[in-house]
């Protein structure tokens, strides 16, 4: 039987909520929205930083980053990171990956011998990843393969921008070489900076999410249908072999998205019967939002869960999980202009209708403080601290914003 809250509740509203919202800040969201369904007091940074504190117990606090738990290891991200290095640890145990090559943008003759070599398709991907979301590109020819490696190389500026720095990853980040300036004026990656070449695989693409060691569910990606989303699919404990090899061989990790490319949906996978074609900390819960917003939810209630250890407190938090609404005292820090800062959220508050409430309070322009509350779902609070968090909608950002 369903829970009175999912009668009364209906998804469109939750689909609504984030409907505008970028897919790279999705994860980060949600997780937000379930540490404020616990009346945890937050602390919000830019780069979709978040802090929770807990009142009492063996940790003080419990941090994400982009919706990844703080205790996912550096090291283990890192190795996410890096596609050759990530490539290798999964053949070491055992696992199927996709035929693929690294390779400068200086030595396009070796590029092309190789590519005529497994022939096409291929899939071209950064050899390390920087921006968050991003998966590759499949090139069917020699002239579609050259527009992708031009584009590639090109740097893109917006990536730098104070409006759209949350695209970047805040952790893990390695240095890219010196950028070279093209005659024409446009910056390009150095001519060492390496890029992946791997065969495309056919098959039905199949995604899996992984909380703490369980798949907690399992999508399957359309061909050829025109529709752009994934599907879910039912029983997706059938994949718990291939992400417990997956995390063997990638330790460190406490979510993961795996994306396999397997022949047959309907039975059991093994690790032999599948090839692993993606990986990443991050778990792209936008993908899971839109065919069930409650599952997306859930998974992020449960991410909570399993980071907030202290068993009392744990207790404390289930009473308080069906509590959908919260008033919300905040206070933004770090503000250069607070009148400047009052006039853009108003602007962005404005467009809004969702019922969300807010109201301003006390402002210190010496400190560059201001204090406002906000009332209203907790989806749409978490939307809206987000929003002036990362500087989607307003342009004038504070450097921290706590929540009470």
């Amino acid at each position: 039987m369903k829970h009175l809250y999912e009668k009364l509740i209906p998804e469109k509203r939750y689909e609504g909520t984030y409907a505008d919202f970028p897919s790279e800040l999705i994860d980060g969201v949600l997780i937000t929205e379930a540490l404020l369904k616990i009346r945890l007091p937050l602390q919000l940074l830019p780069r979709q930083m978040v802090v929770g504190y807990l009142p009492s117990g063996p940790i003080s606090s419990v941090g994400f980053t982009h919706g990844v738990p703080g205790s996912s290891s550096l090291a283990g991200v890192t190795f996410l990171s890096d596609r050759r290095v990530r490539r290798a640890l999964l053949q070491k145990h055992g696992m199927k990956v996709p035929e693929g090559a690294t390779f400068s943008y200086e030595s396009k003759l070796e590029v092309v011998k190789y590519i005529r070599r497994i022939g096409y398709p291929v899939v071209i991907k950064e050899a390390m990843a920087q921006e968050l979301g991003e998966r590759g590109v499949v090139v069917n020819n020699a002239q579609e393969f050259d527009a992708v490696i031009k584009r590639l190389r090109v740097v893109d500026e917006r990536m730098f921008s104070p409006q759209a720095d949350y695209k970047n990853s805040a952790y893990a980040i390695t240095g890219l070489l010196p950028t070279v300036t093209a005659e024409d004026g446009i910056e390009l990656k150095n001519e060492k900076h390496r890029f992946l070449v791997e065969q495309h695989v056919p098959g039905n693409k199949v995604r899996l999410i992984v909380v703490h060691g369980s798949v907690v569910c399992a999508l399957s990606k359309p061909e050829n249908t025109g529709y752009d989303g994934y599907n879910l699919l039912k029983m997706p404990h059938r994949y718990q072999r291939v992400a417990e090899k997956v995390m063997d061989a990638l330790p460190g990790v406490r979510t993961l998205c795996i994306d396999i490319v397997v022949d047959n949906t309907a039975g059991d996978v093994s690790e032999q019967q599948c090839c692993i074609v993606e990986v990443s900390e991050r778990l792209h819960l936008h993908n899971v939002l839109f065919p069930s917003a409650r599952l997306a939810k859930k998974i992020a209630s449960s991410i909570v869960e399993n980071e907030v250890s202290y068993v009392k407190f744990a207790a404390q938090k289930n009473m308080a999980f069906f509590n959908r609404s919260v008033t919300a005292p905040c206070k933004a820090k770090g503000l250069v202009d607070c009148d400047k800062f009052k006039e853009e959220v108003d602007k962005f508050y404005s467009t809004k209708n969702s019922g969300l409430v807010l109201e301003w309070q006390a402002s210190d322009a010496i400190k560059g403080q201001m204090d406002f509350i906000l009332k209203g779902g907790t989806s749409e609070v978490s939307s809206f601290l987000n929003s002036l968090s990362c500087g989607h909608g307003v342009s004038v950002r504070p450097m921290s914003i706590d929540v009470f």
